[in-house]
């Protein structure tokens, strides 16, 4: 089963965006969120809360829910 981790480097992969362009990206939108938060996304140490799940699957123009790994 994939993780979230997993969904969200395979959804970064597919748009062409790196780290450190999803901080970039955030910060256009008023949104806080560091390097480091990104950092333990990608590398599954945690999972974000609503607001950045949401913010991630609009950027990466997927699915919260699939981004979950929920199918």
């Amino acid at each position: 089963m994939e993780t979230f981790a997993d969904r969200l480097k395979a959804a970064m992969n597919e748009q062409g965006l790196k780290q450190v362009d999803l901080v970039r990206l955030a910060q256009q939108k008023g949104i806080k969120l560091g390097k480091s938060h990104v950092s333990q996304y990608v590398s599954g140490k945690t999972v974000p809360r609503t607001d950045i799940l949401i913010f991630l699957a609009q950027t990466l123009h997927t699915d919260s829910e699939w981004l979950l790994g929920h199918d």
